[in-house]
């Protein structure tokens, strides 16, 4: 059974304190249209966790070529041979002689980095899969990361989101020096580093992805730069906005195909007409059958939003099913859910009576 639900109702810190509380095994897909993010824990702590926009292999790579710990010829073997599925650890050995010592700190700071991504997503699905198989792309696994280290330094850290969100308000936005501009060698190397990318072809999103520093660090230091005066913005650049553009005309094109054949197949214009009268009888019968019955007929979906009769009771039964998926039983109370932090104390079950059942619950308004 499975935890699935919208960021718009349970963000990934409610998440993420869920499973720690809980100390679940388990996969975390957290998925949009453009990126899914895939966390696994053992006893509630972080194992492993990637991006699909930012796979480990490549970006810990060109992390060792700038360090200088892996070279330009031996970059495309280690990155196939990962690909294909060994351990990157066992790759880099043997590829590049790269040591656990040199690579382990990048690894774990891959890890943190992307967890610590999901806490800027607005919106987006999850799905939760206890006692599932971890798989981790490595033979000598990174350290596990403290979900609650991460919780607490998420939080710490989003009393400076305002700062940064309202300097630096989206990824595709390009910056570029300001007119003689320049930053010192006594400058943080952070922003050190994000000023020489910030070239008006960079977009925010490229400067952070490239960045060995991290989202958050990079993010702050161009916020700096830009209070500072010393960058400005120059234009904006989506290279998802050109794929979807793609996509669309690939769609229109394939369609004006179909309707082009369409128009050559012999008998298919006498074929639509029937399809036409046999609709048209279908529906005038499915009328005369409403109009005459006792009752207006229902489904599945209009029984289901009759049950569901408010907000309140719809985040108890996603409450009670999250209960249910973390422990095996329905709760005994509504207050069991609120002391297990499923639901927010404050919250008030004035007008709902809950029940529990041998196989079940009943949950209604009263």
């Amino acid at each position: 059974m499975a935890l699935i639900g919208s960021l718009l109702d349970f963000t990934a810190t409610d998440v993420l304190q869920l499973v720690k509380m809980q100390r679940k095994d388990g996969m975390l897909e957290v998925y949009s249209r453009d990126e899914t993010v895939t966390v696994w824990f053992r006893a509630g702590d972080v194992v492993w966790a990637e991006s699909s926009l930012r796979p480990v292999a490549p970006r810990v790579c060109k992390w060792l070529l700038r360090k200088g710990a892996l070279s330009e010829g031996h970059l495309s073997r280690v990155q196939m041979r990962a690909e294909e599925g060994e351990p990157l650890d066992k790759v880099l050995a043997e590829e590049g002689r790269v040591p656990p010592e040199t690579w382990k700190p990048l690894v774990e700071h891959y890890m943190k980095e992307t967890v610590y991504s999901l806490f800027r997503w607005l919106e987006g699905d999850y799905t939760f899969e206890a006692d599932v198989a971890i798989r981790v792309p490595f033979g000598d696994a990174p350290r596990p990361i403290n979900t609650d280290d991460v919780l607490m330094d998420t939080a710490v850290r989003s009393d400076e989101w305002p700062y940064i969100q309202d300097r630096v308000p989206s990824v595709i936005i390009l910056f570029a020096p300001t007119a003689g501009a320049t930053v010192g060698d006594d400058a943080p190397e952070e922003e050190r580093y994000v000023f020489g990318r910030a070239n008006g072809k960079n977009n925010v999103e490229m400067i952070v992805d490239h960045s060995p520093h991290g989202a958050f660090e990079t993010l702050r230091a161009l916020a700096n730069l830009v209070e500072k005066g010393l960058v400005e913005k120059v234009g904006e650049y989506d290279p998802r906005s050109d794929a979807r553009k793609l996509e669309a005309e690939e769609a229109a094109r394939k369609e004006q195909t179909g309707k082009s054949q369409a128009r050559e197949v012999p008998g298919r214009r006498e074929s639509s007409l029937l399809a036409l009268v046999c609709t048209t009888l279908m529906i005038g019968c499915g009328w005369l059958f409403y109009a005459n019955a006792t009752e207006p007929p229902t489904d599945t979906i209009s029984d289901f939003a009759v049950s569901v009769t408010s907000q309140k009771e719809y985040k108890v039964r996603k409450a009670i099913g999250a209960y249910r998926l973390l422990t095996g039983r329905y709760p005994e109370t509504i207050g069991t859910l609120q002391m297990e932090g499923l639901l927010p104390e404050s919250m008030s079950m004035d007008g709902l009576i809950y029940e529990p059942e041998e196989n079940g619950f009943s949950l209604h308004a009263g």
